[in-house]
Order: structure tokens, then C-alpha cells, then sequence
């Protein structure tokens, strides 16, 4: 039992679990942070919708106020299960997401711990990798290690043009179609709940409107079947809110690893240029150190094994 608590510890204590963690958290974070302001939205309406009928001269201005309030929160507090299934279903989205994220770099690293043991393994890439330019040029990039390794030469590569002039990653297609393919489906389900919250709560005012409030009061019922369209303001606003805030998740989040797959890309670009002491050295990017020290090693075993000297920092 002991043992077994102490592997889960040491589990949260790696640098990529660390990494799943925050990324769950911050997806979990929006999600909050976007509910909260829906629902001060609905609060503002619902204080109008209030006020209104207090100033029509309504008065049993406590029991109104209870019973208004009880009947139209009625409906959350009936989906508070749901709600927080639907944040489980957020936080692990986000960890699957933090998957696809450093799936590059575990895939290298695997690669390279496959390499030591034995050096005629092909490297294969997705079709669908989230980086096609590094996955690409590590295709060539082992390619051309294994060929040497076969023939016992230093390895003389030409770079073909495609890569000579990379200096950054631009926003890549692949990677924002799957990450806006797991955001839309999020974004669907959290406008479909605000609407279902906004008829809801919408259909209760009514009802109960019509329970506690005189009949000839036909300005009421009036402004009440009138302010639908406010609610549906609010989910559409709602609607965009949610898209850019994880528009921008999806932006943030890619600048995070794009700048680790640069560093992979040049150390690769240079090794194969002649400059056998390049080595992946990344600063700030703690989640992928584990496995850049893996391609460091096997590039260490590489030099060893075609006996190429390399200078000691």
C-alpha cells in the first residue's frame, strides 16, 4: 500500500504529469471563469425582472421575493450533478489535450530509446502529427542516422530547401483543426446548457408570474414575453465568449510547445549540418526535458558508435 502511494507521488512529481495537471486545470479555469460571467448576466436580468414587478405595485414584497427566487434557481440546483460531471468531462479534455501537445517529443524520445538497442528501426510519424515540419524532418533526420550508422560514415546530409529557411513555427493547420474540433464540441455543450438555463429560468418567471401576480397586469406579461429576446442575447453572447476564450487557450497553449519543437527542429538541422555537439538545450520548457535528455543521449550514442569526437562544454 505504502509502495504503491509512493509511485502515485512520484507520478505528480514529473515534470509532463505536472504538465497534464495545469493544462486540465486552466481548460477547468475557463470554464469557470466563462460560467461566472453568463451568470452574472442572468443574475442582471433576473434583479430587472425583480424590480419590475415590485415597482408594478406588487405587495407581498417578501413572500414575492422567496418565491421568485426559489422557483427560478430551481433548475440549477437541480443540475448541480450535471454540472459537475461537465467539469470532470472539461478537466480531462484538457488533459487529453496536454497528450496531444508533447506526442512529438514522447514519440522522438521513444524512438531514440528504441535506437540504442537496436539502429535499423524506421521512424514513422503520423499523418496526422500536430507538427508536420518536425515530424517531417524527423523522418529524414533518422533516416539519415540510421544510413550512416549501416554504412559507418559521418553522415552527409543536404538539406532539401524546404527546411532551409525555417527559423519559426507558424500557426499550424493540423494542430488548431484538432484542437478546435475538442473546443467546439466544449463550446456546443456550454451554449447548450446557458440556453437550456435561459428558457428555464425564462419559462419559471412566467409561470410564476401568472401564480402570484394580479391578471390584469397585462404590462407584465407583456415585458416578460418580450424579454425572450434578451435572453437570447445572452447566449448568444455566451456563444462568443466561450469561442474566443478558448481561441485563445488554443493560442496560448501552442506557443508553449511550438517554441520546443524549434529547438528539436534546429539541433536536428544542425547535427545533420556537421555540428555534432548540438544538442537540445531548452530553457523554460521543464515538461519536455525528459525527453530531450533521452534524444541527447541516444545523439551521445550516435557520436560514440561512428567514433565522432565531439568538444566537452
Amino acid at each position: 500500500m505504502l509502495k504503491d502511494n509512493l509511485k502515485i507521488t512520484k507520478m505528480f512529481k514529473s515534470e509532463d504529469s505536472k504538465f497534464y495537471l495545469k493544462t486540465g486545470f486552466k481548460f477547468l479555469g475557463v470554464s469557470i471563469i466563462n460560467s461566472l460571467i453568463v451568470y452574472f448576466l442572468f443574475w442582471t436580468v433576473i434583479e430587472l425582472n425583480k424590480t419590475f414587478f415590485l415597482s408594478q405595485g406588487y405587495s407581498g414584497t417578501e413572500e414575492f421575493k422567496l418565491a421568485y427566487f426559489d422557483f427560478v434557481f430551481k433548475f440549477i440546483i437541480d443540475k448541480i450533478s450535471w454540472i459537475l460531471g461537465f467539469s470532470v468531462f472539461v478537466f480531462f479534455i484538457g488533459i487529453y489535450t496536454a497528450s496531444l501537445l508533447i506526442r512529438p517529443f514522447k514519440s522522438i524520445s521513444s524512438h531514440c530509446a528504441s535506437l540504442r538497442d537496436d539502429s535499423s528501426i524506421i521512424y514513422g510519424s503520423s499523418k496526422l502529427s500536430d507538427f508536420k515540419v518536425l515530424q517531417s524532418f524527423a523522418e529524414l533526420f533518422f533516416s539519415s542516422l540510421r544510413k550512416s550508422v549501416k554504412e559507418k560514415k559521418v553522415p552527409c546530409v543536404k538539406i532539401p530547401d524546404e527546411f532551409k529557411q525555417v527559423r519559426e513555427f507558424n500557426s499550424n493547420k493540423v494542430f488548431l483543426f484538432n484542437f478546435m474540433l475538442l473546443f467546439s464540441i466544449i463550446c456546443f455543450v456550454c451554449t447548450w446548457f446557458y440556453a437550456a438555463s435561459a428558457n428555464e429560468i425564462h419559462s419559471s418567471t412566467l409561470e410564476l408570474a401568472f401564480k402570484l401576480l394580479p391578471a390584469n397586469k397585462t404590462e407584465i406579461f407583456f415585458y416578460l414575453n418580450n424579454s425572450r429576446d434578451v435572453w437570447y442575447n445572452i447566449v448568444v453572447a455566451s456563444s462568443v465568449i466561450t469561442t474566443g476564450t478558448y481561441f485563445l487557450l488554443a493560442r496560448h497553449l501552442y506557443t508553449l510547445v511550438s517554441g520546443a519543437s524549434l529547438g528539436y527542429f534546429l539541433t536536428m538541422r544542425s547535427f545533420l549540418k556537421g555540428n555534432f555537439n548540438a544538442r537540445v538545450h531548452l530553457v523554460g520548457y521543464n515538461y519536455v526535458r525528459l525527453y530531450a535528455r533521452h534524444f541527447n543521449k541516444y545523439l551521445d550514442h550516435f557520436c560514440r558508435e561512428l567514433k565522432i569526437k565531439i568538444k566537452k562544454e
